[in-house]
């Protein structure tokens, strides 16, 4: 999700592990319940991109930040809010580990961020598999 021209400002929001679904099973006429597992359940997070139309994805100035910051959020609506279904997401954690996984995106809005070059991009991840692996 990060480049030169877009970044993710809460990527560790991905790093916890998924929430749990499940529960024990209530033992008639006796104390306690009785211990079933817990597995992993879909997650969804809240995202937030800053978007800036100084330069491309690569890094290459664009001559004018205005038509950058167009070319910029066309570029985020033919990638990753084009699709129906699930797309794949990496996530490179400070050691360098990489983690990737099935994702959604869901709820996307711009906002301003009042410099007139840039807008903040949020949206609704949702990681079926409840985490990235």
């Amino acid at each position: 999700m990060n480049t030169k021209g877009w970044a993710a400002l809460n990527n560790y929001v991905l790093w916890p592990a998924s929430a749990r679904r499940g529960e024990n099973t209530l033992i008639p006429g006796k104390s306690g319940r009785r211990i079933n597992p817990r597995r992993k359940d879909q997650t969804t997070k809240s995202m937030e991109v800053l978007i800036i139309g100084d330069c491309n994805a690569s890094g290459v100035a664009y001559p004018n930040k205005l038509v950058g910051l167009e070319t910029n959020w066309g570029l985020i609506c033919s990638g990753i809010l084009s699709s129906d279904v699930a797309v794949t997401a990496h996530l490179t954690m400070p050691s360098g580990a990489d983690k990737s996984g099935y994702v959604q995106v869901d709820n996307p809005a711009l906002a301003s961020t009042d410099t007139g070059s840039a807008l903040l991009f949020s949206f609704d991840l949702i990681i079926p598999a409840g985490e990235l692996t």
